[in-house]
């Protein structure tokens, strides 16, 4: 049995003032935009991901694209809900008990 060939998720530095601090922005699959949902992100073949990556590193100063094995990724990510999203659903005064 032939192992499968690795996946390639790549992060991008290149929005970090649209996206601060604690949040992950990858390219999209088929290099369609980003995606903060790794569940939209592109899991590419490592040819692809180092073409990709270097080709922007070559047209400018820094790098800012990286690419991550999927497997890593996969076993270091957790899954979150954004309070702010869920307000409408559950009302200020359930917020308001949350400490929000």
């Amino acid at each position: 049995m032939t192992k499968p060939k690795p996946e390639y998720y790549i992060i991008t530095t290149a929005h970090t003032a649209i996206w601060p601090g604690g949040v992950i922005l990858f390219w999209a699959a088929n290099r369609e935009g980003y995606s903060t949902f790794l569940e939209k992100a592109g899991r590419y073949s490592e040819a692809e991901a180092k073409e990709i990556c270097t080709f922007r590193h070559r047209n400018t100063a820094d790098q800012v694209d990286f690419m991550v094995s999927c497997e890593e990724v996969e076993t270091q990510a957790v899954r979150v809900v954004d309070i702010d999203k869920l307000r409408t659903f559950i009302g200020e005064k359930a917020m308001r008990r949350m400490g929000q």
